[in-house]
């Protein structure tokens, strides 16, 4: 499902837990991490690609992000190869690598920081495709063939998906002498499903056949899921899915290798590893964790030794020699050796980059500004000193609207509200550029593969609103009495505003703002618990909610929150806030005195089947479609996350799929 990002940085994945099971197949379609939304048909149309004679969205062109946003990733020609890549890392990634959660690093149970992620995907497992370590400006948001041969043929009626396996491919050490077949898939999703495991992932695959009943203990395998021969793997579904290839880019679909000592093992190496698995996880990519060769898996998973490159505070990453880069165009693996160590504080990180113990600053999320403004001034004045990135996230913070309460039953008091916030202000006010940049669509790019790149339909100067297109707004909505372009009605004054209070600053300002055109918010500042189980209540109706960020390396494109089917009445499950898609019946249940809103139900449903370019482009034009004609948001900011490289960093790449730089297209100088 789709993150949720709480105060400042800390991203949380939330899943349907008690949605009707008929919406739970629906949305696990697309629920995927991050980009969920790209490959082609059995047409071999390539992943995001526009076909001969086809259009971009409303004519909108594919272009690369607002000069600023985010550093290009300035890979040479020739990277150098080999040397050791030093990497300080803090904030929370920091802490749970210091704790050592007993779900750390785990492909199928680490749920809480995406950073584990990202160290999947670039450096230690394979999938059947996945990305190119790149932004979603340089194609990061398409898929491409990893384990399989090429990408999937999808059946004419989209219910089989079968993808062809590269031959020859070995796991690294112990398991070096294994070949990695379809079977492996097999095993994974059969534990990925377990009943007694409770991934969080399962909903991104019930609408394989036989999937539901046999996560739901009422049969002993998934029919859906075969292995005709050792290199051909076949999906059956439930019903047509676009998308179910970019969910076999997760790192929790990766292959899980059989047990040498028990070849019947039910989860292979995972078996009785309920928990700590990632302490003992071999290998499929260019690299993996130091000392992986000493594991021995005839000793129960209770009493064995784990792998020496992971210990609280440090990960230590070692080329895996089974690897072999013929095979792999996805990761160019530069160094041949990656430390990462865990820092107390930025200033100790900044004084490993100053002092030359460090070559690059990953500072995980958790804070806002990753990097402090002037730490990152600083380095941006000072090329000696190395070089300061930025990076969007896709994390959209927005003002939400609940459209079944007045006045923002009225399309054009919705309106005048995107005209009158001064962004740029609200973005100055929690760190400034380096923090978070002006946006004004609903969803990020990497879901739409560039192609709104450059649309923003309430553009103002600067970012800084229009007050009297607003007011021209407000004189043509039923609330405004006298024609003066404020909100003069009863509906206008003592609205009540929820917010976090990581944001009650940035709550306060968008409340003097709309003063000005007569919207009278009254903010109540909320601690997390309460602030998710209020808003998630239709019955609370909520008028409006500031601050809350979609997105982000979150399960499924943000749009499909405005389908009325995840407008639901068992808190704390409703994940359309704004109450677009509600029924007449709901409404009357839950109290509102408004009868009908807007619904985009149908135009959800005709993108979740389309592939490929198709897809991306379906959802571009309805990101287009909701900022003009129904406006439930006002998106004013991206989240940014900073990094820091020394001057011996030659190369580098931020991985938009994950959200995290791409520790394998970073190369270090001699």
């Amino acid at each position: 499902m789709t993150s949720l990002v709480d105060g400042f940085g800390t991203r949380r994945r939330s899943r349907p837990a008690t949605m009707p099971a008929s919406w739970i197949a629906a949305v696990a379609a697309t629920a995927l991490l991050v980009a969920g939304c790209a490959t082609p048909s059995s047409s071999g149309v390539a992943p995001g690609a526009t076909t001969p004679g086809a259009t971009t969205p409303s004519g909108v062109a594919p272009s690369a992000p607002a000069a600023g946003v985010t550093s290009a990733s300035p890979e040479g020609s020739s990277p150098p190869r080999g040397g050791t890549l030093r990497v300080v890392i803090n904030g929370d990634f920091g802490s749970a690598l210091r704790d050592m959660g007993p779900d750390l690093m785990d492909p199928q149970l680490d749920v809480s920081f995406y950073e584990s992620f990202g160290l999947h995907r670039c450096c230690l497992l394979r999938t059947l495709l996945s990305h190119n370590g790149r932004s979603a400006s340089e194609g990061g948001a398409r898929l491409h063939p990893d384990l399989a041969e090429a990408l999937p043929e999808v059946s004419a009626d989209g219910l089989t998906w079968t993808f062809h396996l590269k031959s020859g491919l070995h796991y690294g050490p112990p398991l070096q002498e294994v070949e990695i077949t379809a079977g492996d898939f097999v095993r994974s999703f059969h534990r990925l499903l377990a009943p007694s495991l409770a991934s969080f992932y399962k909903f991104d695959y019930l609408d394989i056949e036989g999937a539901a009943e046999y996560n739901a203990g009422t049969a002993a395998s998934i029919s859906g899921l075969e292995a005709p021969d050792d290199h051909t793997l076949v999906f059956r579904l439930t019903k047509p899915v676009g998308n179910l290839d970019a969910r076999m880019a997760g790192s929790f679909s990766a292959p899980l290798p059989p047990d040498p000592s028990h070849p019947d093992a039910a989860f292979g190496i995972a078996t009785d590893a309920d928990t700590g698995f990632g302490r003992f996880l071999v290998s499929s990519g260019p690299y993996m964790f130091e000392g992986s060769e000493a594991l021995d898996f005839s000793i129960p998973a209770a009493t064995r030794e784990p792998v020496s490159g992971l210990r609280p505070g440090r990960i230590t990453l070692v080329r895996n020699p089974s690897w072999d880069p013929a095979t792999d165009q996805l990761r160019p693996a530069y160094a041949d050796r990656i430390e990462i160590v865990v820092v107390d504080s930025m200033d100790a990180a900044v004084a490993a980059i100053d002092g030359g113990t460090a070559d690059f600053l990953w500072a995980s999320g958790g804070s806002s500004p990753t990097v402090p403004a002037d730490v990152f001034a600083a380095f941006r004045a000072d090329p000696a000193r190395g070089t300061a990135y930025l990076e969007p996230t896709g994390m959209i913070r927005s003002v939400l609207m609940n459209v079944a309460v007045p006045p923002f039953d009225d399309l054009h008091v919705r309106k005048a509200l995107n005209w009158a916030i001064d962004k740029q202000r609200l973005v100055d006010i929690v760190g400034g550029g380096v923090a978070q940049g002006v946006y004004g669509h609903l969803d990020s790019d990497m879901y739409e593969d560039n192609l709104l790149a450059d649309y923003d339909p309430y553009a103002t100067p600067g970012g800084h609103g229009d007050l009297e297109k607003a007011r021209a707004e407000m004189r043509q909505s039923a609330y405004d009495t006298n024609g003066d372009g404020r909100c003069d009605a009863p509906a206008c004054a003592h609205i009540r505003a929820t917010t976090r209070d990581a944001f009650a600053a940035v709550s306060r300002e968008v409340a003097a703002e709309l003063a000005a055109i007569g919207i009278g918010l009254e903010v109540d500042v909320l601690d997390m618990d309460t602030f998710f189980s209020t808003d998630s209540r239709p019955t609370e109706k909520v008028p409006v909610l500031i601050g809350l960020a979609f997105g982000g390396g979150s399960a499924t494109p943000v749009l499909i929150l405005f389908d009325g089917r995840l407008t639901v009445d068992v808190p704390p499950d409703t994940y359309n806030l704004t109450m677009v898609g509600a029924t007449p019946e709901q409404l009357k249940r839950w109290g509102y005195d408004v009868t009908e809103v807007p619904n985009v139900d149908a135009r959800v449903e005709a993108c979740l089947p389309l592939v490929g370019a198709a897809q991306f482009q379906c959802w571009a034009s309805l990101d287009q479609y909701l900022m003009e004609n129904v406006v439930p948001w006002v998106p004013y900011a991206e989240q940014r996350y900073a990094f820091l490289g020394s001057p011996r960093v030659a190369s580098y790449s931020f991985d938009a799929f994950t959200n995290n730089p791409a520790l394998d297209r970073i190369a270090v100088k001699p």
